[in-house]
C-alpha cells in the first residue's frame, strides 16, 4: 500500500482517466491544489486498506486466465 501511495504522490502510476469525473484525476493534478488531491486520495486509499476492503496484487501474481477487478480514485468536490 505505501508504495501506490509513493506512487500516486511521485506520479508514477497512471490513473484510468475516466472523462465524467469532475473533475478528472489527469486535471486535479495539474490544479494549484494538486497536493490537497494528493492527500485524500491518499486517505481514501489508507481508510479502504485499514477497512481490508481490497488487496493490492502484483500484475505478476495474478494467474493466468484471470482478471483482477479494477478501481479508481474519483476526484469530487464536496
Amino acid at each position: 500500500m505505501d508504495e501506490a501511495i509513493t506512487a500516486i504522490s511521485d506520479s508514477t502510476i497512471t490513473p484510468i482517466i475516466d472523462s465524467g469525473d469532475d473533475p478528472s484525476w489527469s486535471k486535479a493534478l495539474a490544479s494549484p491544489e494538486r497536493e490537497y488531491w494528493i492527500a485524500g486520495g491518499c486517505n481514501k486509499l489508507k481508510s479502504l486498506e485499514d477497512l481490508r476492503v481490497f488487496v493490492l496484487v502484483p500484475c505478476s501474481d495474478v494467474p493466468h486466465g484471470q482478471c483482477p477487478l479494477k478501481g479508481k480514485l474519483v476526484c469530487k468536490r464536496k
